[in-house]
């Protein structure tokens, strides 16, 4: 499975009933943004009234549309209605650009303004479909911005008839020639009494492969609760990377098996006792990244299906 062929776009954007903004068949560049425009991590996890306000927030195509007569919130607005507000004139713009055009900088401005006012907001999926993987809003959390010692990269793949399963372990990463170990199966059949050998794992891999896995985990945006969504069948990726730092603190990301996100996810972590989600796919693709360098694929699937869900992320996120 190429890394464009599920790519990092919200398959729920087809699930939902809500107006959908069309996606590309493949991922466009990211927009770039410096340091300086980023917001510093961490967010403030959202309060009750937080919460309960991006629930109420109404983003309908009616409320959206009539953002120019509404106009920007005034000075001494509530930030629970300023949020909301912010977010009626960021869809206004996003449906004025083609859907193959990147973000604008004051969309970008904005999606920081509200991950400032109520970040629980982020979630709702009308503001998921058009940005999610398109923007970036968080900078990289400061204890992160060390050198990686070890990588354990676990993942399977189950498609329709097709499994592979992963488990990469990445020894003195800190050195120009880290030591690569584990195990790799790739099976294209399930007829039973099949099988296929083992996949051969080189010894060493880039060093910096390994080393731009923690630089990817920007964008996180904090939750009270792990996520699993599952909406579709025959599509079943999962992650579970667990990185070594050179101060000894392990940062453990997962996937938990959601595949709301083609190439799985939206990935989770826990820092400081505090769970977030990556408002992207960087660290996924990153990390895939190291894996082609390895010979190893994501898996494939001749066909898949989806349905609808009624369950959102931000409804898992804040139960």
């Amino acid at each position: 499975m190429r890394k464009s062929a599920l790519i990092p776009v919200l398959i729920a954007a087809l699930l939902i009933g809500l107006p959908v903004f069309a996606q590309n068949a493949t991922p466009t560049a990211t927009p770039t943004a410096t340091p300086a425009d980023l917001l510093p991590f961490p967010l403030s996890a959202p309060t009750d009234a937080q919460i309960a306000a991006a629930r109420d927030c109404s983003l309908t195509e009616e409320t959206i549309n009539s953002f120019s007569t509404l106009g920007a919130p005034v000075v001494g607005t509530p930030m629970f209605e300023a949020a909301c507000s912010i977010a009626h004139h960021v869809l206004s713009l996003a449906a004025l650009r083609r859907s193959d055009d990147a973000p604008t900088d004051l969309e970008m401005e904005l999606l920081r303004q509200i991950a400032t006012l109520n970040p629980a907001l982020l979630l709702r999926n009308e503001l998921l479909i058009p940005y999610f993987h398109e923007v970036e809003l968080v900078g990289l959390p400061e204890g992160l911005n060390q050198a990686v010692m070890d990588a354990v990269i676990e993942y399977s793949f189950v498609g329709l008839g097709t499994y592979v399963a992963y488990d990469i372990h990445i020894t003195d990463a800190d050195t120009d020639h880290p030591a690569v170990s584990g195990s790799a199966e790739i099976h294209t059949d399930f007829t039973p009494g099949t099988s296929e050998p083992e996949h051969t794992l080189p010894d060493t891999v880039d060093p910096a492969l390994v080393q731009a896995l923690p630089a990817s985990l920007t964008d996180l945006v904090p939750v009270s609760n792990e996520v699993s969504l599952i909406v579709c069948y025959d599509l079943y990726p999962d992650w579970t990377v667990t990185l070594t730092l050179a101060d000894d603190t392990l940062v453990t990301v997962r996937s938990h098996e959601s595949n709301v996100i083609g190439v799985g996810g939206p990935i989770q972590t826990m820092i400081d006792g505090q769970r977030y989600v990556q408002y992207s796919s960087r660290f996924v693709l990153t990390t895939a990244d190291l894996l082609e360098a390895l010979g190893l694929g994501l898996g494939d699937t001749p066909a898949y299906t989806c349905g609808r869900t009624d369950d959102t992320l931000l409804a898992l996120a804040y139960p």
